[in-house]
């Protein structure tokens, strides 16, 4: 791995994301990815930058900001992902440290982050980084059937 840089997601990226995507276990589709990164590039308070050099896609990392009645105005980190062959190689930091400077270009003072209780590794590595362990919650979800 050299030469890693970080930048945002194309839709030529769309395969490579969502082949990390199923790496954590979760179901993808290159063709949602593209119509997604499509969708993202319209708009400025989403988005999804990518870490990558010339041969490969080794990690992604999704921003949104969350604007509602309960709290501060903040960038949640919705996924970021590092290919499973490189983890613990600096791509993660690399990646959050673009969120971070993503945040203050839009004014934002706080970054947060929800994280699947079984992921442990990631847990450390967010109390590596200067986050703070807040809560733990149940996330409850209902299927609307039309």
């Amino acid at each position: 791995m050299r030469n890693i840089k970080i930048r945002l997601a194309q839709i030529e990226d769309a395969e490579a994301i969502s082949d990390l995507i199923i790496q954590l276990g979760y179901d993808s589709h290159t063709d949602d990815c593209k119509k997604f990164i499509e969708t993202m590039a319209t708009q400025d308070l989403n988005k999804i930058f990518v870490a990558s050099n010339e041969e490969k896609i080794y990690g992604f990392i999704h921003l949104h900001v969350v604007n509602n009645i309960i709290c501060e105005t903040h960038c949640e980190i919705l996924a970021l992902i590092t290919d499973q062959s490189c983890r613990s190689q600096g791509i993660g930091r690399l990646l959050l440290d673009s969120a971070e400077k993503w945040s203050r270009e839009h004014d934002l003072d706080t970054i947060k982050v929800n994280s699947n209780i079984i992921r442990t590794r990631a847990h450390q590595f967010y109390l590596s980084k200067g986050f703070e362990l807040k809560k733990t919650q149940h996330y409850f979800i209902k299927k609307m059937i039309n």
